[in-house]
């Protein structure tokens, strides 16, 4: 209830600003909001439910119309004419490609971390395959299991390297080969 307030609060500038501000703003948010390269999973997990919410508390709808549920609903597709009609089996699929959505969302704009993660589902999809998570959670279960699985590769690759080499022109050195590097061709 507090979050709500605080929501309202934060989003309600209709005494302030302009009304279609509000709209902007919100949208403007969730297009900005990317996982930190020093922010853990849940951190960013929480920030970005967080980011929807507020989104759609100011009125921000993620909700395909019919003919998009029609193509990429596959529960719905099954659906009969008079079904497929019905209001509540159309909110039901629009909560199902809004859950897909932003759990594609989420993927996206985690950090670099994850790029393996998000290459191996975009190969995966281009070969036939789907992995792709249906829902937020889903995703962020799916990325908190890849980075445990890859934690210390990952964390080696990406960070900085920093050394320090010699050229002793003619003359090998430590490590090196006659040349002067270590394959021994000059």
């Amino acid at each position: 209830e507090l979050l709500k307030s605080i929501k309202k609060v934060v989003y309600d500038m209709e005494d302030q600003t302009y009304d279609m501000n509000t709209l902007f703003v919100s949208n403007t948010n969730i297009l900005r909001c990317f996982q930190k390269i020093s922010e853990g999973l849940s951190r960013f997990y929480e920030r970005f439910c967080n980011t929807i919410a507020a989104a759609e508390q100011a009125g921000i709808m993620i909700a395909p119309d019919i003919d998009f549920i029609k193509m990429y609903d596959t529960t719905f597709e099954q659906l009969t004419d008079t079904e497929q009609k019905d209001l509540k089996n159309i909110k039901e699929a629009q909560g199902r490609i809004r859950e897909r959505y932003l759990a594609y969302v989420f993927i996206m704009k985690l950090n670099n971390f994850y790029s393996t993660l998000k290459k191996d589902l975009m190969n995966i999809h281009a070969r036939g395959g789907n992995d792709y998570p249906k829902t937020v959670e889903k995703a962020y279960n799916m990325a908190m299991n890849y980075g445990k699985d890859r934690t210390t590769q990952l964390q080696h690759n990406n960070r900085p390297t920093y050394g320090l080499s010699f050229y002793q022109n003619g003359r090998g050195g430590r490590g090196c080969g006659r040349g002067g590097n270590r394959d021994g061709r000059g």
